[in-house]
């Protein structure tokens, strides 16, 4: 899901997958394909003669994630940093249920420290525990788009909790490249979760932490930026990450491109 920009943001860290169907509106994206490799950029482009072909694109992801996992050093049939999460999380709980003590999340660090840290291979992972609506989304893209064109950095999104069981064990148990962006709010209101002694909120703020600090003990670089507000207020927070991105006056060169 990350927003295309100017050829010229790329760098030589990146296999770009085109997925095209026959006979479908393929124009803007056949054009964008045509610079990239103008750009000798890598492109794969696969063609899908129709929707049936869907089913034959699972199977080929799923082996992929297995090769590219093997690769990488990630067990690519096993989640044991899923799991080391997962642990965290309990751990919280049980505090509350043991204690009273609702999650708190330190919030120590910057956006800026955090991206003063990029080296080679780096990538940005933002991981939002935040209502999910048309206008997060359009702002968490117009967020990882200036990260892009400023810092020339790859940049992953997820939803939290969800991401844990997708791109969470690459966060943990992947190569140790990884910059990583907790974004939480305070909630509006609360759902209580039938025949449990804890409500939707604390858990979501239980797996927040346990995230954050399973991402600690594995020696990632991790700032946790809690919203003061939620919903509309959270939004006009994120746009602020924008602005300070995008006016940021140092930046790093452009790493490796061909003159060209």
């Amino acid at each position: 899901g990350e927003p295309l920009v100017d050829i010229a943001c790329y760098g030589n860290d990146r296999l770009f997958v085109c997925l095209r169907l026959d006979d479908d509106n393929n124009f803007a994206i056949d054009e964008f394909v045509g610079r990239l490799r103008d750009a000798e950029q890598p492109v794969l482009v696969i063609t899908l003669r129709d929707k049936y072909d869907l089913g034959a694109e699972f199977f080929r992801w799923e082996f992929a994630t297995a090769v590219a996992g093997a690769i990488m050093g990630i067990h690519p049939f096993n989640q044991p940093n899923v799991q080391q999460a997962k642990e965290a999380t309990g751990q919280v709980l049980q505090e509350f249920l043991s204690y009273g003590n609702k999650p708190i999340i330190d919030t120590d660090g910057s956006l800026k420290t955090l991206l003063g840290g990029i080296d080679d291979n780096s990538y940005l992972a933002i991981l939002a525990y935040t209502d999910q609506n048309p206008l997060t989304d359009k702002l968490i893209e117009n967020f990882r788009k200036a990260i892009l064109e400023h810092y020339y950095l790859p940049t992953t999104f997820g939803y939290g909790p969800r991401y844990l069981h997708s791109t969470g064990q690459l966060h943990k148990g992947g190569p140790n490249t990884g910059l990583f962006l907790q974004i939480t709010t305070t909630h509006a209101t609360d759902v209580p979760i039938p025949g449990k002694p804890y409500s939707f909120n604390i858990l979501a703020d239980a797996q927040a932490l346990g995230d954050l600090q399973a991402l600690r003990s594995s020696g990632r670089r991790v700032i946790s930026i809690q919203m003061k507000e939620a919903d509309t207020m959270a939004i006009m927070a994120i746009s602020k990450l924008i602005s300070e991105v995008a006016e940021e006056p140092e930046l790093p060169p452009i790493p490796d491109l061909d003159p060209s």
